[in-house]
């Protein structure tokens, strides 16, 4: 009669280490946290366009101080039942357009998890964007998509996701994205929209693209040398970042390889039609943007 031997203590020692390594490299690539990031940018959006456009509506103004702003936004966002809009406000609204650090201390905390800050210029007041005579204010929203999670960064490390955002939120009832999210199709996608000439026609919607993408076929080939349409009245087609300071990193890098490779031999077909004569005394763009919605 055969007898099978038992593994040794050190034999089944190996087998754990084993297993270990391939658990770790398979948490490492899958990052289940950042495929959340998507859901939470969508919903972090939508929740600042419905937030000022009700605010707006009911007050007929644009928020005059970043405290101000800062109550208007949890008037209609989902915040825990004990926070004091008057007492965090003010904490968390002093950041300007080149923070340091965010202190999740002195952010606001969300119900879903999420860290939002406040930026606005020296005075605490909003940024001021000018074109043409005509003006758009906006204020500077920062948010940490996964609360105090790590990395609690707005860098990108290798393939690692900067888990914090920027916005820039306007007085055109328009909300801007900000930085990586504006090429990185993991937290933003976004589509074109062409108006259906005639009312019994359907608009025509390009697939979804990177926002980056989405913005050179609505607008045009160049957002800031004079050819492509600028209008106030589509904050869209304002370069907004350029005002951050070159080390912000909610500053796009338009040298950037994940950059350049996105706006190579880009098409407008499919996209907006502007080879009319009729497109040069235009007002407003033909086109306009439409984010997908992540549900």
């Amino acid at each position: 009669m055969r007898f099978r031997q038992a593994m040794t203590l050190t034999e089944t020692l190996l087998v754990f280490v084993i297993i270990g390594i391939i658990a770790s490299f398979t948490l490492n690539s899958m990052k289940p946290w950042e495929k959340s990031y998507k859901y939470i940018y969508s919903r972090m959006l939508n929740a600042l366009n419905t937030s000022i456009y009700n605010n707006m509506a009911n007050t007929g103004k644009f928020p005059e101080t970043t405290t101000d702003f800062c109550k208007a936004l949890l008037e209609y966002m989902n915040t825990p039942g004990n926070l004091v809009p008057s007492v965090v406000c003010a904490e968390a609204s002093t950041l300007g357009n080149n923070p340091a650090s965010f202190d999740a201390s002195k952010g606001i905390k969300l119900t879903n998890g999420a860290i939002m800050w406040i930026g606005g210029n020296e005075e605490n007041k909003y940024f001021t964007y000018t074109y043409n005579d005509n003006n758009v204010y906006y204020y500077l929203v920062y948010v940490d998509l996964n609360g105090s999670a790590a990395p609690n960064s707005p860098a990108v490390h290798q393939n690692t996701l900067a888990d914090v955002v920027a916005f820039a939120v306007t007085d055109k009832f328009t909300v801007v994205p900000l930085g990586v999210p504006e090429y990185d199709t993991r937290y933003l996608q976004a589509h074109v929209v062409l108006p259906a000439e005639n009312e019994d026609e359907e608009d025509i919607v390009t697939d979804p693209m990177p926002y980056v993408e989405a913005k050179r076929r609505a607008f045009g080939f160049g957002l800031t040398d004079g050819t492509a349409i600028l209008s106030v009245s589509e904050p869209m087609t304002l370069d907004l970042q350029s005002q951050l300071p070159e080390t912000s990193p909610f500053r796009i890098d338009y040298s950037d390889t994940k950059v350049t490779s996105l706006l190579e031999g880009i098409s407008l077909e499919g996209g907006c039609d502007i080879s009319g004569s009729d497109y040069a005394t235009w007002n407003d763009p033909i086109c306009h943007i439409k984010i997908y919605d992540y549900h």
